[in-house]
């Protein structure tokens, strides 16, 4: 990614979901940098943000229309395999300036949050406290949400995260991806 891109892509994102009321915050490679280096990691090839799937159903239609009034390429995700599914968005992805950027809503399971895979049978599962108890950093001198317990998080997501990878690695830590298989129930826990 070039950073100078990312970081307009990254302010314009916050800025539109900022507006239309839809709270959000850092997720993946992006949250990653923001608490290890302080700036987008260099293998990292898109921009991150979630939110709660309620706050999402609330505002997509109002967000995929202000990211397409301001130039944004999108694509809805809604599920894209096997497994039964309502047809309820939970994510959008968006293109702009040669930069990608995913923004998905995490359902709520009891303790746990969770979105699907859009082309595989896998769900990430977080605990709900890592979206629900956030705090702000700076990022590229602007504040942004993360998770309060990020470190929890970022362990949860990719183990020991303080190593920095010299290659793309968007493989989760197995305590966060879970592998389903069509007619599953894939709660675990």
């Amino acid at each position: 990614m070039i950073e100078s891109d990312a970081i307009k892509l990254l302010f314009e994102v916050d800025d539109i979901a900022s507006d239309i009321g839809l709270q959000h915050m850092l997720y993946g490679g992006t949250c990653l940098g923001a608490v290890r280096d302080k700036a987008f990691i260099d293998v990292d090839r898109d921009v991150a943000f979630c939110c709660l799937q309620e706050d999402f159903t609330k505002h997509y239609e109002a967000f995929a229309k202000a990211l397409q009034e301001n130039g944004f390429e999108i694509e809805l995700l809604d599920h894209r395999h096997e497994r039964p599914w309502d047809g309820t968005p939970y994510g959008i992805k968006l293109h702009k300036y040669g930069i990608n950027c995913d923004f998905a809503g995490w359902f709520a399971k009891g303790k746990w949050r969770y979105v699907p895979g859009h082309k595989e049978a896998y769900m990430l599962v977080h605990k709900a406290e890592h979206f629900e108890n956030l705090i702000s950093i700076p990022f590229y001198e602007r504040l942004f949400k993360i998770p309060r317990d990020y470190k929890g998080f970022l362990y949860d997501k990719y183990g020991n995260w303080k190593n920095k990878h010299v290659e793309f690695d968007n493989v989760c830590k197995p305590s966060c991806r879970k592998e389903v298989q069509d007619g599953d129930d894939f709660w675990w826990v």
